[in-house]
């Protein structure tokens, strides 16, 4: 008797337990999370948008979602402020009716919720609707005033949501001049009224200028144009009389910059214009008038972006003098005029003096040899005109030096001619290139032979 008693008990106890859990843990849970979605403003999830409206008595805003950016259909067509919008739309999909304050919207007006006051209105993608008018803030904490259109309830809710409502225009706006992949893009081009610079991606950190000459181009300066966009934002919008181009000097801009993009054969464009009026340009900076075709509106644009546009053309050139990768040269041709070195190197990697490879060369002298040629950058490009040989002492060189591979295939050859100063004129043979650098590169590449030899030993190979 005592066991079925002890067993009856135990039942009861643990019933008790289910009961506990279930019901009144994971019950209350589920009755809590149902209030909450009742209390809830607005129920759809943010997917199933089509638009969003904010309207007030200065300016009425339609927000479009276009695959993943928001953008402003109404006042202006023009990419939104993801960030903003997004914000928005979280503080609706969390705001909740906080506490009924009268049954009918009779007394609307004495709560800010007149038909003049805010009003939000959300479109769903299968055409519903849902709105809500939002009126002033209370004397409770973080609290505002509110009425759905489609009642007379008025009650509190939090008024966050509120702020976001009334901020500037401005704000929602995307200020981003140009949405640029900087890794995807593979091609630049600047036009001007009288010229054109055309810039092309040919490798990793490579770029090649094609017009108006064909040369390398220095990697940081041209990439520097594209991260000039990174963080530069739009001052100014012109939304009226955005269609007379001549009154900004976009009929003809004074340049236009393309940028080409590998993937989906793509562009971003954007003209630059005249000086900004004072009346469009914010007090004590210079700013140009400029368009993005994608939008309509007319923008103004900090000076310093049109600098960048247009760069001297010395600037934008690679000013290296060789092309060629230190590893890939296996022979070098010192030609002194007096004395000729020949330098190889072994298979071991170790350098070697003449071409009986019978004395080994000092490596770090041959090795500093290919880094200082490496290292010379031009002060000046000079045309390559045969018939100016000789007043650059390029006709009868003070000095050579040939790079070759060991099958003796010949990398680039390079000679020095007449100092001018404190510099020194420069021919690259190979790439048909005349420079004129410091004279120190000169100074530092005139060896003795005998500190080209490797001092420890000069025992034989």
């Amino acid at each position: 008797m005592k066991f079925k008693s002890t067993i009856l008990l135990a039942v009861i106890f643990i019933g008790l337990i289910f009961y506990v859990v279930f019901y009144e843990v994971i019950g209350e849970r589920k009755r809590t999370a149902e209030r909450e979605e009742k209390n809830k403003l607005f129920h759809f999830h943010r997917d199933s948008i089509s638009t969003i409206t904010i309207e007030r008595p200065d300016i009425k805003m339609t927000f479009e979602k276009r695959e993943n950016n928001w953008w402003l259909i109404t006042p202006v067509n023009y990419k939104a402020n993801n960030m903003n919008v997004n914000s928005l739309l979280s503080q609706m999909e969390i705001a909740e009716n906080e506490g009924t304050i009268a049954e009918t919207g009779e007394d609307s007006l004495s709560f800010g919720l007149g038909p003049t006051k805010m009003k939000l209105l959300v479109v769903l993608k299968n055409g519903e609707k849902d709105s809500l008018l939002l009126g002033d803030k209370t004397q409770i904490r973080y609290s505002a005033y509110a009425r759905k259109s489609d009642t007379g309830i008025i009650f509190l809710t939090n008024y966050v949501m509120s702020d976001y409502m009334t901020k500037d225009f401005m704000e929602y706006r995307d200020k981003k001049i140009l949405e640029i992949n900087k890794s995807d893009a593979n091609r630049i081009v600047l036009t001007y009224p009288n010229r054109v610079i055309d810039l092309v991606r040919t490798g990793f950190k490579e770029w090649d200028i094609r017009k108006p000459i064909k040369d390398r181009a220095d990697f940081e300066e041209t990439l520097s144009i594209l991260d000039k966009f990174d963080y530069a934002e739009v001052k100014n919008f012109i939304d009226k009389d955005f269609e007379n181009l001549k009154k900004y000097g976009l009929d003809k801009p004074n340049v236009k910059i393309d940028i080409f993009f590998e993937k989906e054969a793509s562009k971003l464009s954007l003209s630059v214009g005249t000086k900004a009026r004072k009346e469009d340009a914010q007090e004590g900076e210079v700013s140009y008038y400029a368009k993005n075709e994608v939008y309509d509106p007319i923008i103004t644009i900090d000076s310093s972006i049109v600098n960048k546009l247009n760069p001297n053309l010395f600037t934008l050139r690679n000013k290296t003098v060789v092309s060629f990768k230190s590893d890939t040269v296996e022979k070098i041709v010192l030609d002194y005029k007096d004395s000729v070195f020949v330098c190889l190197k072994d298979t071991a990697d170790n350098w070697v003096l003449g071409e009986d490879m019978k004395l080994f060369a000092n490596k770090t002298k041959i090795d500093n040899i290919i880094t200082q040629f490496l290292n010379i950058r031009t002060l000046e490009f000079l045309d390559y005109n045969k018939g100016k040989f000789s007043q650059y002492g390029l006709d009868k060189p003070r000095m050579e030096f040939v790079f070759k591979t060991r099958d003796d295939k010949e990398i680039e050859r390079l000679a020095f001619g007449k100092f001018e100063g404190d510099r020194v004129y420069l021919i690259n043979k190979t790439k048909k290139r005349i420079y004129l650098i410091k004279s120190e590169y000169f100074n530092n590449l005139k060896f003795k032979r005998s500190e080209l030899i490797k001092q420890e030993e000069e025992t034989q190979v």
